[in-house]
């Protein structure tokens, strides 16, 4: 809007200099509000134009909206740091858009660039919405998740990492042979909270032979089981692990596969992985008959019995699966580490008996986030899983287990656990 400045020379005005005066300042603001309005309301000059992308290469930013879901804080496992994160992104495009590559710029520390296959496995699209569906491509004011996973060593983890999705707008989607214009959206500075250690904890069970599957990795099915809840997205299970228990041949069950009882994890002792208080308690489920569940499978029962500890500082445990009646605390109860809290079973979204294990940052099971934890002492036994099997399959390899301290562990590692309550 013009600034208008009126200099009086005389203390007093004649009645038609007042008039005159007004008269000059209703034309001068009538003026500036059309231009605005003329401006804002302006409309396309043909329908060509509004087939036309809002941006073009050379003009201002692309019009992707990339959000962080949380803030990341490292975990380590055995002395190497991993970040994993979410990005949401939001196409606000007028045209359908495709995505060429995500560049990940942690400055002097790393850089991360990722394209083609690498970058289609990273986006997060469950099969409810569509088996059919282009991963990278999306239409407008449509999101595609992407979830990260970088590596660094645990002496320089980086302050910020910014982000640039690199993106491709067609002028006509339908064809092939169609110009294909490249874009930039460059984010703000993400900030690591690169201070925060990882929450020590002590194993939720004794023994040997604990196998973490689905455990920590860019590719397991916890990593990518993402809840909305309260208009915010959740990761909670981002470090989960459903704990299995191995036999001396490899396999989790000696015996009948549909008796719950052939399982070696089957009626194991679940134990407070530190000191505190619990804060939410289920029972009142009955065992899967494995390789099926009891009943319908809903926000309420997905965890069958469950338990939830508040371990401090704003972190929760979550121990989930439990044997019908095995509970042996209830909501209020102070427990220590170490004391047995359950057993294992079978109930809820389970196909065979396991603990599903994660920490989170609200006393509730899944509408909150995932938090890095780690296991204070244990052991990683020699070998790998067989991926070809149509059952999970552990094929031992020579040598002792390898003793492990303040550590998580990725998807699939065998583990021993202290048999005693002492730590």
């Amino acid at each position: 809007m013009r600034k208008v400045s009126i200099f009086f020379f005389r203390r007093r005005l004649t009645q038609a200099s007042h008039v005159f005066v007004l008269m000059l300042l209703a034309t001068l603001f009538v003026f500036d509000a059309r231009s605005a309005t003329a401006w804002c309301q302006s409309e396309p000059e043909s329908q060509a134009d509004l087939n036309t992308p809002l941006t073009a290469p050379g003009g201002p930013p692309g019009l992707l909206d990339v959000q962080p879901v949380w803030q990341p804080a490292p975990i380590i496992v055995q002395g190497k740091a991993y970040l994993v994160y979410e990005l949401l992104i939001t196409n606000f495009q007028n045209a359908e858009v495709t995505l060429e590559s995500l560049r990940a710029d942690s400055g002097p520390t790393a850089v991360f660039n990722f394209d083609g296959d690498e970058l289609q496995r990273m986006v997060d699209l469950p099969r409810h919405y569509g088996t059919n569906l282009r991963k990278l491509t999306f239409a407008p004011l449509s999101a595609r998740m992407l979830l990260l996973w970088l590596p660094f060593s645990s002496a320089q983890l980086p302050h910020r990492i910014i982000h640039r999705v690199t993106y491709s707008i067609s002028s006509k989607p339908d064809d092939t042979n169609a110009e294909h214009r490249v874009m930039n959206a460059e984010t703000g500075p993400l900030h690591v909270d690169y201070k925060a250690a990882p929450i020590l904890i002590g194993p939720p069970l004794r023994g040997n032979n604990w196998l973490a599957a689905n455990g920590p990795s860019n590719t397991s099915s916890h990593r990518r089981a993402f809840f909305v809840a309260n208009g915010r997205i959740y990761f909670p299970e981002r470090f989960a692990i459903d704990f299995v228990q191995i036999g001396p041949d490899g396999k989790t069950c000696t015996g009948n596969p549909k008796d719950n009882h052939s399982y070696h994890a089957y009626g194991a002792d679940i134990i407070a992985v530190a000191d505190g208080r619990i804060v939410d308690a289920r029972s009142g489920m009955q065992d899967n008959v494995p390789g099926s569940t009891t009943g319908p499978i809903t926000m309420a029962t997905i965890a069958g019995d469950y338990l939830i500890e508040d371990i401090g500082h704003g972190a929760y445990a979550f121990y989930a699966h439990l044997k019908p009646g095995s509970i042996k605390v209830w909501v209020g109860a102070m427990v220590k580490r170490g004391q047995v809290l359950a057993s294992l079973g079978n109930t809820g979204n389970s196909s065979e008996p396991h603990l599903h294990f994660h920490v989170i940052d609200t006393p509730t099971a899944l509408s909150g986030n995932g938090l890095p934890y780690a296991f204070d002492r244990f052991s990683i036994v020699p070998g790998h899983v067989n991926e070809s099997a149509s059952e999970v399959a552990f094929e031992y390899a020579p040598g002792k287990p390898l003793p492990v301290s303040n550590s998580l562990v990725l998807e699939n590692t065998l583990m021993d656990f202290p048999s005693s309550r002492q730590h």
